[in-house]
């Protein structure tokens, strides 16, 4: 059983742990960018290309570019959810349309409108139970779930070197919401149970990442839901939230396997410290009346430190802070010195406020160049030297022009198109996603190997 003592993790023998891993993504929430699920990906943070082109095609270029930079406004200053966003841009843009673009507009919007815009995991069995049914699409859903990770993966990751695996969730794995009320999910509970037992056998720890929480932590598909960030004005969205982590804690209670629980993964609270405390609250409070064991995570979710509850202030016990990084750079010395600047910026308050051991858990360098690959491994040698624990996004991606994925699909494989393939053709997809059909960048794979071997230092935040 691992647990936090001032800034390191140590086992229960007194030994400092550095954890490093990679996260399951994709898998227990389903983000469709990532296996390739849905013809188009028409995402809040995709819609400058993707709208415009077919406004450039259908002829309402100049309306959609004036537009889609208000709508983004909506979505980053704002915090408002893809829903509503989508909702905003096609109010402006049918009543703003320029001279001459009015008919194009409402032929973009009947576009739209038909277009399978599978991007969260929410919209995703939607499209198929609209498709197929619902219990044909639950029975796809099963068998995605089998197919994307197994056992076989979690040996791999083992053979890497890596000593754990990040598990991001939908609440929605573990408990529906329907007609009836909340009811759990037993084949989630099952597979749960699964992962744990694969874990013991390929000697990784787990930590468990609620990815998209009931009613959104933010306003980003990847939580789970297009219409997301509602968790942090709904009392009935937080009872939930706290309720399963209960259980979940409760089920794991004893299990050493388990590295700890990520409260929330990129909460955006609205730039709201009260109602972000009184969340993470609820989730501390929640867990620790059945577990006193596991260790407890919170992250900045972006936010700048001073607007993120403090973990030593709120009283908690046996805890992690954990921040995610994307930045941007053409070469791989710019890339490192923006993680440098990150972590230097950030290194007086993290050290007032959050005094424990800190986790990097994700980030990436996008592309197989490499520029991109010798930033990783960079990446990974400054989190080793200076007692970071790290998890790089994501295992696995079809897209084999990206190192998303550590794994990326051989030889490629079209996107799945929900609105025209058929059930048939929808479960021979989902069975080709084993990663027996996948293989790695070797200089990316090499780079994970190294940064695996290098030696467990305490936690540092001074930068040369």
């Amino acid at each position: 059983m691992l647990h936090a003592s001032g800034t390191d993790v140590l086992d229960d023998q007194g030994a400092r742990v550095a954890l490093r891993g990679v996260n399951l993504g994709g898998w227990l929430l389903v983000e469709s960018w990532i296996p390739g699920i849905g013809e188009t990906n028409l995402d809040c943070s995709d819609w400058n290309d993707a709208l415009v082109a077919e406004c450039t095609r259908l002829g309402c270029k100049r309306t959609m570019q004036v537009g889609v930079p208000l709508a983004y406004l909506q979505h980053f200053v704002v915090q408002k959810p893809c829903s509503e966003v989508a909702r905003f841009l096609r109010d402006w843009t049918t009543t703003n349309a320029f001279a001459g673009e009015g008919e194009a507009i409402t032929r973009f919007w009947q576009w739209y409108d038909a277009t399978p815009n599978v991007t969260s995991e929410q919209d995703l069995w939607r499209a198929a139970s609209e498709r197929f049914g619902w219990e044909r699409s639950q029975a796809l859903r099963r068998s995605y779930r089998e197919r994307w990770i197994d056992e076989s993966d979690f040996a791999r990751v083992h053979d890497l070197g890596l000593n754990m695996v990040r598990l991001p969730f939908w609440y929605d794995w573990l408990e529906s919401d329907d007609a009836a009320g909340a009811r759990f999910r037993p084949e989630g509970w099952r597979l749960l149970h699964q992962i744990l037992e694969w874990a013991r056998t390929h000697r990784l720890y787990v930590l468990l990442d609620m990815h998209g929480a009931p009613g959104g932590q933010n306003n980003e598909t990847h939580s789970g839901t297009s219409n997301g960030n509602r968790l942090w004005n709904d009392e009935r969205c937080i009872a939930k939230t706290a309720r399963l982590w209960q259980a979940v804690a409760s089920y794991v209670a004893d299990d050493p396997h388990v590295a700890g629980f990520d409260l929330l993964n990129e909460p955006l609270s609205i730039y709201d410290e009260g109602k972000h405390a009184h969340v993470l609250a609820a989730i501390y409070d929640a867990i620790r009346a059945v577990d006193g064991h596991h260790i407890v995570m919170s992250e900045d979710g972006y936010l700048p430190l001073f607007l993120v509850p403090s973990p030593v202030e709120m009283g908690w016990e046996n805890y992690m802070f954990s921040m995610h990084f994307y930045g941007d750079g053409a070469t791989a010395d710019e890339r490192v010195a923006g993680l440098v600047e990150k972590l230097a910026s950030a290194a007086d308050e993290l050290g007032r406020r959050f005094p424990g051991p800190l986790l990097l858990g994700e980030f990436s360098t996008y592309a197989p160049d490499p520029e991109s690959i010798e930033g990783m491994r960079r990446f990974f040698a400054l989190l080793g030297d200076h007692g970071i624990h790290w998890s790089p996004w994501t295992y696995k991606q079809w897209d084999a022009n990206s190192i998303w994925g550590l794994y990326h699909a051989t030889p490629p494989f079209e996107r799945l198109d929900l609105s025209t393939v058929t059930e048939e053709e929808a479960a021979a997809w989902v069975e080709d996603l084993g990663t027996d059909r996948f293989e790695t960048h070797p200089a990316f794979e090499a780079a994970y190997r190294e940064g695996a071997t290098r030696p467990v230092r305490p936690l540092s935040l001074e930068f040369e």
